[in-house]
Formats: C-alpha cells, sequence, structure tokens
C-alpha cells in the first residue's frame, strides 16, 4: 500500500505542477527546487531533502515546496518531520487537494487515525466536491478494515469524478465475487480495464473478471442462491438488468466455460440490451462493447480479455497469428477512449 500511494502522489504532483508558471518568484528557489525534484526521480531522499530545504528558506510561504518537502521526508520514511512540514503546509492559504491528501498519508503511514481522519476532513471542509479527497479517504477507512465506510466513499467519489479508474479498481476489489455484488465487481472491473488498459493493475482485473464469471456460470445453474443474492438482482440498477440478461442466455454457456461461449454470451447481452431496454439508457461500458463489435473487434478483444488466462500456450500461438487484429484493436483503445460521462 505505501508503494502505490508513494506512486499516485508523485504522479499526482508531476500532473499539478505541469505548467509554464515557475514554482517560485526566486530564481534560486527554483533551481533548489528542480534539483530536489531530480533526485526524488532517482530516490535519493536524503540529497532531496537538503535542496528542498535550501528552497524554503528562500520562500517559506510556498505551499508546493513545503509539501515537496515533506513529500521527501516521507518518501525517506522519517515521518515525524513529514508531519511537522505539512502541518505548515495545511496551514497556508493556498495549499491544494494534494497538501490534505498527502497530510492523511502521513498520519496514516505514523498510525495515527485521528489525524489521519482530521486532516483529510480539513481538506474536503475547503474542497468539499474533491473526489481526489474523497479517495484518499476512502482509501484510509480501508487500510482500517471500514469496508463499509470505504465502499461508500468510493461510490460518492465515482460520483464526482466518472472516470477516475482507481475508483473502479478499489470497488472490484472490495466488492470482489461476493454473489450478491457480482453484478458490480464485472461492471467495474472491465470499466477499470479500458480506462487503464496498459496499466500494472490491469492484468489483476482480468483475472477477477473473468473469476466473476466462473462465479456467475455456477450462479446459473444453482437454484440454491442466497436470499441477499436474488435480493440484489431484483433492484433495477443497469448492473443487475445486465446481470439478469446475462442469466437469461444461459443456454449458451451450457457445460465447461471456454473462451468461445463466454464471448458468445458477451455478445448477445449486448444484443438483448438493445432489443430489450432503452437505447438512452444502456451503460457506456456496453456501448462501447457495442462499438468493438460495430467495428469486428469484439471477438479479439475478448481474446485480449481472457485468452491468456483460458489457456496460456494457445492465447501465445493465436496472439503470433494476429498480431495485425491486436494492432487494430490497440489503435482502437487509443483512438476511443471509454468515457463514462
Amino acid at each position: 500500500m505505501y508503494k502505490i500511494i508513494t506512486i499516485l502522489f508523485l504522479l499526482f504532483v508531476c500532473l499539478r505542477l505541469a505548467h509554464a508558471q515557475p514554482v517560485s518568484a526566486s530564481k534560486q528557489a527554483c533551481l533548489y527546487y528542480a534539483n530536489g525534484r531530480e533526485f526524488l526521480k532517482t530516490r535519493d531522499f536524503s540529497k532531496a531533502i537538503i535542496e528542498y530545504r535550501e528552497a524554503l528558506a528562500l520562500d517559506k510561504e510556498n505551499y508546493i515546496l513545503n509539501s515537496e518537502y515533506a513529500f521527501a521526508f516521507y518518501l525517506n520514511k522519517q515521518f515525524g518531520n513529514a508531519a511537522i512540514i505539512i502541518d505548515k503546509a495545511m496551514e497556508l492559504p493556498t495549499a491544494d487537494e494534494s497538501v490534505y491528501q498527502l497530510a492523511c498519508q502521513i498520519y496514516s503511514a505514523k498510525n495515527d487515525l485521528k489525524l489521519a481522519k482530521k486532516s483529510i476532513e480539513a481538506g474536503l471542509d475547503k474542497f468539499p466536491n474533491s473526489a481526489t479527497l474523497l479517495t484518499e479517504k476512502a482509501n484510509l477507512y480501508w487500510s482500517y478494515k471500514e469496508d463499509k465506510i470505504a465502499i461508500n466513499l468510493w461510490q460518492k467519489s465515482m460520483q464526482l469524478d466518472p472516470n477516475m479508474a482507481n475508483n473502479y479498481y478499489s470497488l472490484a476489489i472490495a466488492l470482489d465475487t461476493n454473489a450478491a455484488n457480482l453484478a458490480r465487481t464485472i461492471i467495474y472491473a472491465e470499466v477499470y480495464i479500458l480506462l487503464e488498459p496498459y496499466a500494472a493493475n490491469t492484468k489483476e482485473m482480468k483475472m477477477l473478471l473473468l473469476k466473476c464469471y466462473i462465479a456467475l456460470h455456477k450462479q446459473m445453474f444453482n437454484t440454491n442462491s442466497s436470499p441477499e443474492a436474488r435480493k440484489k438482482e431484483a433492484d433495477n440498477t443497469a448492473e443487475n438488468k445486465y446481470l439478469r440478461i446475462l442469466k437469461k442466455n444461459k443456454y449458451i454457456v451450457l457445460g465447461k466455460l471456454n473462451l468461445e461461449n463466454i464471448t458468445t454470451l458477451r455478445k448477445q447481452a449486448v444484443e438483448n440490451w438493445k432489443i430489450t431496454q432503452a437505447e438512452n439508457n444502456m451503460p457506456a461500458l456496453l456501448k462501447y462493447q457495442d462499438h468493438l463489435l460495430h467495428e469486428q473487434l469484439f471477438e479479439v478483444y475478448n481474446q485480449w480479455l481472457f485468452g491468456s488466462y483460458f489457456n496460456t500456450e494457445q492465447y501465445l500461438i493465436w496472439q503470433t497469428q494476429n498480431q495485425t487484429q491486436l494492432d487494430f484493436l490497440y489503435s482502437f483503445f487509443k483512438e476511443n477512449k471509454l468515457q463514462l460521462q
């Protein structure tokens, strides 16, 4: 978790600072700052701390310098020093969302749940519609095994920013293949895959998606499903409508689940939705799948999703023989980013 948080926050800082404006009005402070960032990239945190300290001596009220100084201490696992610096950064009127996000992470690393909560709540008081801070709060509660609270917070964050991929990943992991939440996990896992087709976590989501279809296959031919699962299915959400359509086509997957029949099942579900549901209510994921069908890339897409998990050797052979089609699929991903809103 520490490693993931570190990478995500560093990426956030890089994006925040990708602008033409200098970090400080002091040219010398900017030079120290640039040196500090280079040392961060090479993971020489002690030298980065020295450079940031020199920069701050020239521009004490700069929230970027303060937060990255704290971040360098955090990366060096000097959490006490990091906390002192980030507290100062939070007091600055210019402090942005990333300052409160980092404060939460620092106090969480110190195992100080009270101050971690206080930091993130202070950020949400200042930025009440911040999907980033809601996600951070969810991560905090999840790390302390407050699963229900975390799930609700990820969902609230998703409503504020439907295209934030990490919420779908976290929710899919949290819900897993639980029978009562299977429909949501199927949707969340595949949405994450399409938002981040080349991310480090994509393989994990592909495997989870297949596990969901295996669990669904068992459900389809098991009349003793739990009352909780049946109640969830009765909910008139898009996810459960999709699940019911999949189950109505269970004749396609009679016998053992394989790549061919899972692809046919998913294709039939898209076609059935178009026939039985209002077109304007079609979820973005199914619209995307429909687009893949229209471009004759749906089978290739399903090979890419599941092929290596059904039979690695056969998939490698298929991959070699169908590289042109795969290149078309990769081009499709690049030119047709899934948009949830």
